[in-house]
């Protein structure tokens, strides 16, 4: 009993950092989302709201995958039971369980803050404010996350951290004890970093609340509190996403919906991969190893990486068709005939064009740098 004492009790002087870095904490960024949301929703115009959804489509994806693993592994419980196996134990076994999931939730927030250093390394926080930046979608895949036997969203999340922290490296590691990297830097890659950097600061603040929650020296709050915050949470940022979904999506669905779908058999799993928004968007952390200067196809058409970036298939061709049935005039063989040159060109033309207008030649392209 004097063990768990030790860790439960709270004395007058002692504040539970639940209270105040807890869920209440990242409500507040919750309430200010929601409020973002509510002045800005058009459902005319997706831009609008975008950058908000796509924050709070982290934050969501999040609470459905890793941290959910965090919460009903026994530390917390399950449904039914606030404390779940470890609440039908000793006291001693529970606070340990309690310990066990501090010590997990904390191993987390270091993995994000070596990513972090390791992006400070090579440019200071101040080098991004003011920058526009993507928050990242979890790459987890559908099939993987609804797979019981496959690998656990927790164990998922763990290989993209490590993913993104290969990322950071190969992107800073040329810039290492360079004075001026910000000014050295290739445009996609700084992108690249801010994205990553943006993305990572909204999943710190996500496991730095789970943290806190998982240190409460209260014994009502962690009991009951913790699980009863965190579901309300989660059904704010459920019900916004759902909003910005199924206003702007190909099928009218949520992502929920969709899962609905597939799960009662009225849709197959890649029918319900194709109602997701990113399924027809292009993100910079799909391009991240691109050369701006060596993409020739992109000079032709005069456009560049950035064009492409938040546009779905349909708006990339409304952005290539034109300029190249404006240029075949000037080039195609049939116009020209016997001139070698033009020749030339309508073949360039024409390849830039497929890989262009391809998605998956056009992801190839970009990631490789237009090298072959």
């Amino acid at each position: 009993m004097g063990f768990f004492k030790n860790w439960f009790d709270k004395s007058p002087k002692q504040e539970d950092p639940a209270d105040k870095e807890g869920w209440s904490a990242l409500g507040t960024t919750i309430t200010d989302l929601e409020q973002k949301f509510a002045a800005q929703f058009d459902g005319s115009d997706r831009s609008k709201t975008e950058d908000v959804y796509r924050v709070t489509q982290r934050i969501q994806e999040l609470f459905l995958q890793p941290v959910t693993t965090v919460i009903w592994s026994g530390a917390f419980g399950s449904e039914g039971s606030a404390l779940g196996v470890a609440g039908r134990q000793e006291e001693p076994y529970r606070a340990d369980k309690q310990r066990q999931c501090a010590e997990s939730t904390q191993r987390i927030v270091e993995g994000i803050d070596t990513i972090l250093q390791g992006i400070y390394g090579a440019l200071p926080a101040a080098a991004f404010q003011g920058i526009p930046a993507d928050v990242i979608p979890l790459q987890s895949k559908l099939e993987e996350r609804r797979d019981a036997r496959g690998p656990s969203s927790l164990q998922l999340y763990a290989d993209e951290l490590r993913g993104l922290l290969a990322v950071v490296r190969e992107t800073v590691q040329p810039l290492q004890d360079t004075p001026s990297a910000k000014g050295l830097i290739l445009p996609v890659d700084f992108r690249t970093l801010a994205n990553i950097r943006r993305t990572l600061l909204v999943d710190r603040a996500v496991w730095s609340a789970m943290l806190a929650e998982s240190r409460s020296t209260s014994i009502a709050h962690y009991n009951s509190r913790t699980i009863a915050d965190f579901k309300a949470l989660r059904q704010r940022v459920m019900e916004l996403c759902e909003k910005h979904e199924r206003a702007f999506s190909k099928s009218g669905f949520s992502q929920g919906d969709s899962a609905f779908a597939w799960l009662t058999g009225m849709m197959s799993a890649e029918d319900a991969k194709k109602s997701v928004l990113d399924d027809d968007r292009v993100f910079h952390f799909d391009i991240q190893k691109a050369s701006v200067e060596s993409l020739q196809f992109l000079n032709i058409f005069g456009v560049t990486i950035k064009d492409f970036v938040g546009k779905t298939e349909k708006e990339i061709k409304t952005i290539i068709r034109p300029t190249y049935y404006r240029l075949v005039k000037e080039c195609h063989p049939d116009l020209h005939p016997g001139n070698e040159k033009k020749e030339a060109e309508f073949k360039k033309l024409s390849e830039a064009y497929e890989t262009l207008i391809d998605p998956d030649k056009r992801a190839m392209y970009f990631q490789t740098g237009g090298k072959k």
